[in-house]
């Protein structure tokens, strides 16, 4: 008995540290990369660090969508994963699924945030106006919250979580599948594993894909951000140039006015000095000649 309750708790504890794929689509199974499935969801932890925009559309390719958080339940499975040996990540950042445009945030399926677990502070604003760093990071040192980060450029790169609705797979279909791979059903769609990321595409996105694509050709990526944040800060350098500059000249001009009446009058008084005090001595008297010096000279 004690060697059966050994083996078991053995392959549960191997379970745990492969993490669990069952129920996810092929696509998610066939994949390198550590997955687990929390209610109705399969999450793929990707370990590869990539711009937001890059992990948002290879989440898309697999037919699937970038890390959305709609309950603290989910957020306490996300962040007891990132915090597992199982996993055994050690990065600081994770991009999660949210993204600011039209004036809110959403996430990529197109749909508001209601659930938020922003860090105190964030999303933060430049003169509470301008928002610069539009894409949702999780922080590992911030116990996962979140922050507002540039979406993709210089180093702004990190890894990411793609989640997909849990599917079933069915004897019928793999009886009468003409491949080796597992064939699924999918919103009634049968598929092989060749056009699976077509068929979850279709299945589960085609409500949000049109919506969010559309959205996502209308934001600013993180270059445009750099291009404004140097911008306004030129601007600013600039004007200030330009206010020294005409504080300097306005002085200057100031000053040179005083000069010059300081000078009028120290001119006029040395004149006057020169003109009350200044005695002109006689010219020289002409020379004459006697009548031996004339002599001599004949």
């Amino acid at each position: 008995m004690t060697s059966v309750t050994t083996f078991l708790f053995g392959l549960i504890l191997v379970h745990n540290i492969e993490g669990s794929k069952d129920g996810c689509p092929p696509i998610v199974q066939e994949s390198s990369h550590f997955a687990e499935t929390f209610g109705n969801t399969c999450f793929l932890f990707v370990d590869e660090e990539v711009y937001w925009n890059d992990a948002r559309d290879k989440c898309w390719d697999m037919g699937g969508e970038l890390l959305a958080v709609r309950d603290v339940a989910t957020m306490n499975f996300i962040k007891a994963t990132l915090n597992s040996k199982k996993l055994g990540w050690r990065n600081q950042g994770v991009w999660l699924g949210a993204r600011y445009y039209s004036g809110k945030w959403r996430w990529t399926t197109g749909e508001a945030i209601d659930f938020q677990y922003w860090s105190p502070g964030q999303p933060s604003k430049i003169l509470g106006l301008l928002s610069v760093e539009d894409c949702a990071l999780m922080r590992r040192d911030d116990a996962w919250q979140w922050h507002d980060y540039i979406c993709g450029s210089l180093k702004f790169h990190y890894k990411y979580i793609c989640q997909f609705r849990l599917v079933k797979t069915t004897a019928a279909a793999a009886a009468t599948t003409t491949t080796s791979s597992t064939a699924v059903t999918v919103a009634g769609i049968q598929g092989d594993g060749q056009s699976q990321k077509a068929l979850y595409l279709k299945a589960f996105n085609s409500i949000y894909q049109h919506a969010a694509h559309s959205s996502a050709a209308a934001e600013d990526n993180g270059n445009m951000a750099i291009l404004t944040i140097i911008l306004i800060v030129g601007g600013i350098i600039l004007l200030g140039l330009l206010i020294a500059f005409l504080v300097v000249r306005r002085r200057y001009q100031h000053a040179l006015k005083h000069i010059d009446v300081r000078e009028t009058v120290v001119h006029f008084a040395n004149r006057s000095f020169t003109s009350a005090h200044t005695v002109l001595a006689p010219p020289p008297a002409p020379h004459v000649f006697s009548a031996a010096t004339k002599t001599v000279c004949t």
